[in-house]
Parts: C-alpha cells; structure tokens; sequence
C-alpha cells in the first residue's frame, strides 16, 4: 500500500467534505445531512476507482476513516468546541462508508 498517497485521498476526502460542509451549513441546513452524504459517497468512489490497483481495499478504508476521524476530532469537536458533531447519524453512516465502500468497488470492478 502506497502509504502516502492514500492519507494524500483520505486527506482531501475530508478538506472537500469540510469546506462543502460549511457553505451548505449556511445556505440548506435542512438537507445539508443528505447532500453530505450523497457527496461523500461520490468522492470515496471516485477515490476508490483511482486505487484500484492496491490489494487491500478494506485496508484503504480504514486509513481514510482514521484520518476523516481524527481531523473531525481534532479541528471541530476539540479546536472549534462542536460537542455535538459526533452525535449527528449522518457522521457515522459515512465513517461506515468509508470503511466498506473501497472494498466494494474494488469487488465490483474486477473484470
């Protein structure tokens, strides 16, 4: 495994997610929880499909969960003082996300 490059992907995985996550705060807070979603599943396939060529896919997801994890824990719940963030459903469906989804992309794209 390309150590570099997946905690390069589970990096901006997480920076797009952050900034998006922000603007949609402000302007569709209702729905923002979906659209997170939606989008977060868009990024981890398309950064999936660019590492296809590694062997452990699950393994891949566990390093983009321990780096989205741990930079959720570090800049919001702690530097930024939103106690409630991990509390939100939608957090946890895409932390599961990111562990299963590598694995079945790369399942699914075997020719």
């Amino acid at each position: 495994m390309k150590l570099e490059k997946v905690l390069l992907y589970g990096f901006i995985i997480w920076v797009i997610l952050f900034f998006v996550g922000w603007f949609l705060m402000v302007i569709l807070p209702n729905t923002m929880n979906i659209i997170m979603l939606i989008l977060g599943a868009l990024l981890i396939y398309t950064f999936s499909r660019v590492m296809l060529d590694e062997r452990n896919m699950f393994a891949v997801g566990i390093v983009w969960l321990l780096v989205n994890f741990l930079l959720d824990l570090a800049l919001i719940f702690f530097i930024l003082g939103n106690e409630s963030y991990f509390s939100v459903w939608s957090i946890w469906v895409f932390y599961a996300l990111l562990i299963v989804e590598p694995a079945v992309v790369k399942k699914l794209s075997k020719e």
